[in-house]
């Protein structure tokens, strides 16, 4: 609805209705009311009331702030543009506690939006606030027609990597991670299953810890064992710093002896001696386009209701295989 309709149905000015949603001391309080009223009526309050405060509150759900720490960071930052005050908490990766979250949201905040990050359920039906969703683990999400939704499939940067080492003849490809990295551990068995015919449990070392530490005791079970895998695949950067640490403490070189290609593509990978080769899922693109369409779709503009990003390999010194 144009600000010349609804005037018209207000039986007002455009200036007044202008003045109105700017809290001009010019309008009465019983001439804004009626302004408000229809305009709610309508759903284009927040596209008009343009008043210092208050502002768009966006509430983000995710499943742990560590893991999810960079997109939560791009979301608020793109989101403090459109003058947001953003809530920011994590389930624990609980389904309960994510749905406790949601409908503490929306009941209690009665935020405006709410943003979840690989969220375990599906949003309630009946849920008012604009929802989008970021790497959905039920895939039934997609057809919820009001629910925003980004997708961004690492399926194809995983099999690249495993075929990566496999042309160049390194077959004994490892995995390290962690207990909260299981989809991904689920791509390297597929993908290893289907080109070399089974997976080597003695080849996949997963941790409790997420942080550089986990993936530093991850590759340690292997080398204290005496292990030295050609090929390692990790699962997120955190790790792959950790289990540098562990290489150099046992005399080996990257890629010489161990080549890496880490999940994950930081930008502080590209300056690390040696340059580590990550998968990149676009985080930061994911977030503008996330941001701008649930932004756009509170304001009742035109949205994009389905974004989809298919990863892609940024090699570099790490994985380099020589001989």
């Amino acid at each position: 609805m144009t600000l010349t309709q609804l005037a018209k149905l207000a039986h007002v000015s455009v200036s007044t209705a202008s003045k109105a949603f700017s809290m001009s001391p010019e309008v009465n309080e019983e001439t804004r009311k009626i302004i408000f009223d229809i305009a709610k009526q309508h759903d284009c309050f927040k596209k008009y009331y343009n008043a210092n405060y208050p502002k768009l509150v966006i509430a983000i759900i995710c499943p742990d702030m560590t893991s999810s720490s960079g997109l939560v960071k791009n979301l608020q930052t793109r989101l403090s543009e459109y003058n947001c005050e953003i809530c920011a908490t994590a389930s624990a990766f609980s389904i309960e506690r994510e749905r406790e979250l949601i409908e503490y949201y929306e009941n209690y905040v009665k935020v405006d939006g709410i943003i979840l990050l690989s969220p375990h359920s599906v949003p309630p039906a009946d849920i008012e606030a604009h929802v989008a969703v970021i790497d959905p683990y039920d895939e039934s999400v997609l057809d919820c027609e009001d629910v925003i939704v980004a997708m961004r499939s690492v399926d194809n940067a995983c099999e690249e990597a495993i075929d990566h080492f496999i042309s160049r003849g390194i077959t004994d490809i490892a995995f390290i991670g962690d207990s909260r990295s299981s989809s991904k551990l689920e791509l390297f068995k597929k993908f290893i299953t289907e080109k070399l015919g089974s997976v080597d449990r003695d080849k996949i070392s997963i941790s409790d810890d997420m942080t550089p530490k986990g993936g530093y005791e991850a590759i340690n079970s292997f080398l204290d064992r005496g292990y030295v895998p050609r090929a390692i695949i990790s699962a997120h950067f955190n790790c792959t710093i950790g289990a540098s640490k562990a290489v150099f403490q046992h005399g080996l070189k990257i890629p010489e002896d161990v080549a890496m290609i880490s999940f994950g593509n930081s930008g502080t990978m590209e300056f690390i001696s040696p340059s580590l080769t990550g998968v990149d899922s676009y985080d930061y693109e994911c977030c503008i386009r996330v941001a701008d369409s649930l932004i756009n779709k509170i304001n009742g503009q035109e949205y994009e209701n389905r974004i989809f990003f298919k990863s892609n390999i940024e090699y570099r010194r790490s994985s380099e295989i020589y001989g």
